[in-house]
């Protein structure tokens, strides 16, 4: 029986990532492999797999980071397994799965949106130096076998900015549940539609998601009707409610702050945009196509990889407001129809979850 050992800090938070190990690790236990989690913190309780905490939860700073790793390769040396697969800032791993990208790259697409002290103060930040210092160590460690990027644009990223042999990175873009939403989506259309064209916004963090980028271009739109909902968590929120209602938006948009469940605002948009300064696949792209929905994506989205002509559009200058509304019109172009929406439903049917999941654990046992 092949042993599995996966290394991720803080597992029992429910954000997308520990979702995702989750996900992961119940595919090998399928695969009737032995899975042992080392996590920090209370661990989940899994069936099949054996949870061990090394450590008490702290706030997330650059010494937690050091720490668990320290802690990881302890265990480790005492309890040598086949395969590690890391999913966070490791450094000790035999596989490990790139889902946050490369952090060199996101501080440089910060540039476009910080102020020129906060560019500055950034290159001095412990917490990033040790994450950039440990990006290194993980994706040029000789003992590494494979790196999983969820995109082509991070695979390029890390090729340009490490000493990491192409033949080590294996690309598998993100999955979403899209047998299960079969139910869901065909409800999309229960409800008589109106001619106001419907924009969704999905993301934490609006900043760094690029809402600004959206509403510069929204300002610029020179098109029918439409309402934009705003779904997501900011520290600031009422920073961008007020610039809206300066700029005559205010009865346009629908800031409607985060919400449990998404698939509803799914249902009764025409299209979602994502402009983002650095996503290396964001989920709510296939999430959204998944749901038969035209997506504006920026360039820095690694999801831009599964677009087609027909299912959206590429942004082509961020900062650019009449770039971003020429983004839009497209989209406009394209409200949502039970004969489109299945078109572009239909685009991303080999990214069924469980099939991204099988690639990965497929190519991992491959290297025992």
């Amino acid at each position: 029986m092949t042993r599995v050992v996966f290394l991720k800090s803080r597992a029992n938070f429910q954000g997308g990532l520990e979702k995702y190990t989750q996900f992961l690790m119940r595919a090998f236990v399928d695969q009737g492999c032995s899975v042992t989690l080392l996590t920090t913190g209370t661990p989940p309780q899994l069936e099949g797999i054996k949870s061990i905490s090394l450590t008490s939860d702290t706030k997330f700073t650059f010494w937690q980071l050091v720490r668990f790793n320290q802690l990881c390769q302890q265990w480790l040396k005492h309890n040598p397994h086949e395969i590690v697969f890391g999913m966070e800032r490791t450094t000790c791993q035999t596989h490990y799965r790139a889902g946050n990208g490369v952090h060199a790259l996101y501080l440089k697409r910060r540039t476009l949106i910080e102020t020129p002290w906060k560019r500055f103060t950034l290159q001095f930040n412990p917490l990033h130096r040790t994450l950039l210092s440990m990006e290194k160590k993980a994706f040029e460690a000789e003992n590494l076998k494979v790196l999983f990027t969820n995109s082509h644009m991070v695979r390029h990223e890390i090729l340009e900015t490490y000493s990491t042999s192409p033949e080590k990175i294996a690309v598998v873009h993100n999955g979403v549940e899209w047998k299960a939403w079969q139910s869901v989506f065909e409800h999309s259309f229960d409800q008589k539609k109106n001619d106001t064209f419907q924009l969704l916004f999905v993301g934490n963090g609006y900043k760094r998601k690029g809402l600004l980028f959206l509403l510069q271009g929204l300002v610029r739109l020179k098109k029918e009707p439409f309402i934009l909902t705003v779904i997501g968590k900011d520290k600031n929120p009422s920073y961008f409610e007020e610039w809206a209602a300066q700029h005559g938006l205010k009865e346009k948009i629908r800031f409607l702050g985060p919400q449990k469940h998404v698939l509803p605002f799914y249902q009764k948009a025409d299209a979602l945009a994502i402009p983002s300064v650095y996503d290396p696949f964001a989920n709510v792209t296939v999430e959204a196509l998944a749901m038969g929905l035209y997506v504006v994506s920026s360039s820095y989205n690694g999801g831009k990889e599964v677009l087609t002509e027909s299912s959206g559009t590429v942004i082509e200058a961020l900062t650019s407001p009449e770039s971003v509304a020429d983004s839009l019109c497209k989209a406009f172009d394209n409200p949502k129809s039970p004969e489109r929406a299945l078109k572009i439903r239909e685009s991303i049917k080999q990214l069924d979850f469980s099939n991204q999941l099988d690639k990965i654990v497929r190519k991992t046992l491959e290297t025992v």
